[in-house]
């Protein structure tokens, strides 16, 4: 805990808001508050200086669809976008929430929250990353929007400058064949991969692997191969793309263990045999 006595801002209004990130542009904010409580993935209360909590701005809370995405609001926490899951999200969403953050912190937790926690791959960052989600930046004057992937890429630049916050996430609803996502018991690795084509061709394809590490693993290369086949796969392509991806997670991440390795192309050949049946 730090010491002295933190100053908490508490906007009501995203005006508020803006003002105060002009005013204290390296503050922490936070909307649930859980990453403060857990720093590290350890559970210890870590105050720093100067606070902005956004769970005031009622607007942020907001959780919208057209009918090209999904918006979810900053404050938005998991339990409010569950409560809405079977009719707005995509399949692969759906099935991610429960595994996010425990029941109990359900209420507090918040997907923008979970994405902007930079130290670590979270839990949904793989499943919006697939899904090709993007976030809203905004800062006092303007905003931008940038890929979920852009926070956990292995850039050495920082996705948010001073001054700046995440107030939205933007989920598109576009139409997959197949969706899976699986997280391992030891919660260790977070797997979610999608597929689409038309009249037995494969169009799309994306598989992004999550860790304990601070990047995400995905191989471009191997998805750009994909595309363009004919479904079903055959076992032998089947068996040799599990095996290039494990060669790929070998080399970006020497931590992973055999265990973790053979888990990773167990779930690239159950993924692949859906596709196309």
């Amino acid at each position: 805990m730090t010491s002295g006595n933190p100053r908490i801002y508490i906007p009501h209004t995203n005006g508020e808001l803006t003002q105060l990130l002009r005013r204290h542009p390296d503050a922490r904010i936070y909307a649930g508050g859980t990453g403060l409580l857990y720093p590290d993935g350890v559970r210890r209360l870590t105050l720093p200086p100067v606070l902005i909590a956004l769970y005031g701005v009622e607007d942020l809370r907001r959780i919208a669809r057209t009918d090209q995405h999904l918006d979810v609001g900053a404050n938005a926490t998991i339990r409010a976008i569950s409560r809405v899951a079977h009719n707005v999200v995509p399949q692969l969403l759906t099935d991610t929430l429960p595994h996010i953050v425990p029941p109990g912190l359900r209420n507090l937790a918040t997907l923008v929250g979970n994405v902007c926690t930079l130290e670590r791959v979270m839990t949904s960052v793989p499943t919006l990353i697939a899904l090709g989600a993007i976030v809203e930046i905004r800062r006092a004057g303007g905003g931008r929007w940038i890929p979920v992937a852009r926070f956990h890429g292995g850039s050495t630049e920082a996705p948010l400058a001073p001054g700046e916050v995440v107030t939205r996430l933007r989920i598109p609803l576009d139409r997959y064949d197949v969706q899976l996502f699986r997280k391992t018991e030891d919660t260790r690795l977070t797997m979610a991969a999608i597929a689409s084509g038309s009249k037995r061709t494969i169009e799309n394809v994306r598989i992004v692997i999550g860790s304990s590490a601070a990047t995400v693993l995905r191989n471009r290369e191997l998805e750009a191969e994909l595309a363009g086949r004919k479904a079903p796969l055959g076992r032998r392509e089947i068996n040799q793309a599990a095996e290039r991806m494990r060669f790929a997670a070998r080399a970006a991440d020497p931590t992973f263990t055999s265990f973790d390795l053979y888990r990773i192309a167990g779930f690239v050949t159950t993924f692949l045999y859906r596709v196309g049946r």
